[in-house]
C-alpha cells in the first residue's frame, strides 16, 4: 500500500482533524474489522451538518462506500466490457443456432446454456461441422470466460485478454492485455455520474478510490470513534474531505437521484415547436 506522509507535497483531498471534533459531512470512516465487505470498509459521511447539530438524524449516519479503484473497476467497469467483447462470439454461435434451426434462443439463455454444459457438449448440441469445431469451441470458451466472475481485477483482466485473443479480436497476448487495460483506463478517466474519484482519503490511504453514490450504508454515530477510545466501535474516523470535495460529492449524489427522464414524445414535441419558431416572418 502507498502511504501518504502528512505534510508532504503530494496532493491530498482530505485534511486531518483534532481528536474529538464532532462528526460532520465529508468525514471518512474506516472499519475496525479488516474482514468487512468492500461496501463497509471505507465510508464517506453524507449526513448534513445541520442534521448532526440538531439531532435530526436520530443517531443514524448516512454514508456512501469509498471503493478501492481496483474494486470499483472489477465490480462495474470490467463487466461493462462484455458488451463489446462478446459481440463476435455471440454472433458466431447465434449464426450456428440459426443453421441448426434454433434461431429463437435468447442471448441470456444461450449464456446460461454455455455455463451449464462443457464446450464439447455445446458443440455437439449446435451440430457444428467437423471443420469448424475448433473455431466454434474458441467462441464458446471465450463467451464462458467473459461471463464468469473473478476475485480480483488482475485475474479479470487476464481472463478477458484470453477471451478476446481466442476470438481473434487481438492478434497476440500482449495486444489483448493492452486492449483490456486501455479500455479500462478510458472508462476510469471518464467515470459516470454515480462515481467520483478520490486519490487520497486519509493517512495511509492514497491508492486511489471511487466514492460510489448509488449504494447507501448507515452506521450508528455512537459506533464511530472520533478519538482514541477503549469502547467497542465499528468504525473510526480517518480524516475529513476538504470543503470543495465534500460539496462536490454531495452535489453529485443529489444529481444521481434528482435526474428525471422524460418521454421521447416530449422531446419530439419540443423539436417540432423549435422548428416552427420564426415561421411566417417576412
Amino acid at each position: 500500500m502507498t502511504v501518504t506522509i502528512d505534510g508532504s507535497s503530494e496532493f491530498k483531498e482530505y485534511r486531518l482533524l483534532s481528536a474529538g471534533e464532532p462528526l460532520r459531512q465529508g468525514d471518512v470512516l474506516e472499519s475496525v474489522d479488516t474482514e468487512v465487505s468492500k461496501w463497509q470498509r471505507r465510508l464517506l459521511v453524507l449526513t448534513a451538518d445541520c442534521d448532526f447539530a440538531h439531532g435530526k438524524h436520530q443517531g443514524r449516519v448516512t454514508c456512501v462506500p469509498i471503493l478501492e479503484s481496483r474494486d470499483y473497476l472489477l465490480e462495474f467497469q470490467l463487466p461493462s466490457l462484455r458488451a463489446s467483447y462478446s459481440k463476435k462470439p455471440l454472433a458466431a454461435i447465434q449464426a450456428q443456432l440459426a443453421r441448426a434451426g434454433s434461431s429463437g434462443v435468447t442471448t441470456d439463455r444461450l449464456i446460461e446454456w454455455i455455463g451449464e454444459q462443457t464446450t464439447t457438449e455445446v458443440v455437439a448440441g449446435l451440430g457444428v461441422a467437423t471443420a469448424s469445431v475448433d473455431e466454434m469451441s474458441a467462441h464458446i470458451d471465450a463467451l464462458r470466460t467473459l461471463y464468469s466472475s473473478y476475485p480480483a481485477l488482475d485475474a479479470g483482466i487476464a481472463a478477458f485478454a484470453t477471451a478476446i485473443e481466442k476470438t481473434g479480436l487481438a492478434k497476440s497476448r500482449d495486444e489483448a492485455l493492452a486492449r483490456v487495460r486501455n479500455d479500462l483506463r478510458t472508462r476510469f478517466n471518464s467515470l459516470p455520474g454515480d462515481a467520483m474519484f478520490l486519490g487520497s482519503v486519509g493517512p495511509g490511504n492514497s491508492d486511489g478510490y471511487c466514492a460510489y453514490l448509488r449504494h447507501i450504508e448507515q452506521v450508528w454515530e455512537a459506533d464511530v470513534a472520533i478519538a482514541p477510545t477503549r469502547s467497542a466501535v465499528t468504525h473510526r474516523r480517518l480524516a475529513r474531505l476538504e470543503d470543495r470535495f465534500t460539496v462536490a460529492v454531495a452535489q453529485q449524489f443529489g444529481m444521481v437521484f434528482m435526474s428525471i427522464g422524460l418521454p421521447a414524445r416530449y422531446d419530439e414535441g419540443r423539436k417540432r415547436h423549435g422548428e416552427k419558431l420564426g415561421e411566417g416572418i417576412l
